[in-house]
Protein backbone atom coordinates (compact mmCIF):
# COMPACT_ATOMS: atom_id res chain seq x y z
CA UNK A 1 0.00 0.00 0.00
CA UNK A 2 1.36 3.81 -1.21
CA UNK A 3 2.05 6.10 1.98
CA UNK A 4 -1.39 8.07 1.78
CA UNK A 5 -0.38 12.13 2.66
CA UNK A 6 -2.79 14.95 2.46
CA UNK A 7 -2.41 18.47 1.32
CA UNK A 8 -3.48 20.72 3.44
CA UNK A 9 -6.54 22.16 1.22
CA UNK A 10 -7.54 18.47 1.87
CA UNK A 11 -7.17 18.76 5.96
CA UNK A 12 -9.15 21.87 5.42
CA UNK A 13 -12.12 20.87 4.03
CA UNK A 14 -12.00 17.63 5.92
CA UNK A 15 -12.20 19.73 9.32
CA UNK A 16 -15.13 22.00 7.50
CA UNK A 17 -16.87 18.95 6.27
CA UNK A 18 -16.39 16.69 9.51
CA UNK A 19 -15.26 14.00 7.49
CA UNK A 20 -12.30 11.70 9.64
CA UNK A 21 -8.87 10.88 8.00
CA UNK A 22 -9.63 7.32 8.91
CA UNK A 23 -13.32 7.51 6.67
CA UNK A 24 -10.41 9.08 3.55
CA UNK A 25 -7.93 6.04 4.57
CA UNK A 26 -10.71 3.32 3.97
CA UNK A 27 -12.66 5.12 0.95
CA UNK A 28 -9.11 4.66 -0.28
CA UNK A 29 -7.67 1.39 0.76
CA UNK A 30 -11.33 -0.44 -0.20
CA UNK A 31 -13.70 1.68 -2.53
CA UNK A 32 -16.46 1.53 -4.16
CA UNK A 33 -15.73 2.85 -7.68
CA UNK A 34 -12.24 4.60 -9.08
CA UNK A 35 -12.96 6.63 -11.78
CA UNK A 36 -10.65 8.95 -13.35
CA UNK A 37 -11.03 12.83 -12.46
CA UNK A 38 -9.38 16.39 -13.64
CA UNK A 39 -6.09 16.68 -14.08
CA UNK A 40 -5.00 13.19 -14.10
CA UNK A 41 -6.37 12.48 -11.11
CA UNK A 42 -7.74 9.91 -9.69
CA UNK A 43 -12.18 10.19 -7.67
CA UNK A 44 -12.36 6.62 -4.71
CA UNK A 45 -15.69 6.82 -4.33
CA UNK A 46 -17.13 5.05 -1.08
CA UNK A 47 -21.21 4.54 -0.32
CA UNK A 48 -22.29 5.75 3.15
CA UNK A 49 -25.72 4.98 3.14
CA UNK A 50 -27.44 7.03 1.23
CA UNK A 51 -24.75 9.51 0.38
CA UNK A 52 -20.95 9.51 -1.41
CA UNK A 53 -17.75 10.26 0.27
CA UNK A 54 -15.91 11.20 -2.61
CA UNK A 55 -11.68 11.72 -2.66
CA UNK A 56 -9.97 13.28 -4.89
CA UNK A 57 -6.21 11.97 -5.03
CA UNK A 58 -3.21 12.11 -7.10
CA UNK A 59 -1.37 8.99 -7.24
CA UNK A 60 2.79 8.52 -7.62
CA UNK A 61 5.00 5.86 -7.39
CA UNK A 62 5.36 5.88 -4.20
CA UNK A 63 2.31 7.80 -2.52
CA UNK A 64 -1.37 8.94 -2.69
CA UNK A 65 -1.81 12.52 -2.12
CA UNK A 66 -5.40 13.23 -1.37
CA UNK A 67 -6.55 16.57 -2.88
CA UNK A 68 -10.04 17.09 -1.57
CA UNK A 69 -13.18 15.13 -0.24
CA UNK A 70 -16.69 15.62 0.37
CA UNK A 71 -19.81 14.09 0.80
CA UNK A 72 -22.56 13.89 -2.15
CA UNK A 73 -25.84 12.53 -2.36
CA UNK A 74 -24.26 11.90 -6.34
CA UNK A 75 -22.50 9.16 -7.63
Amino acid sequence: MKEIRFHPHALYKMSEREISADDVIEALQHPDEMVPAKHGRLCALKRRGDYWLKVIVEEGQRQALVITTYVTRRR
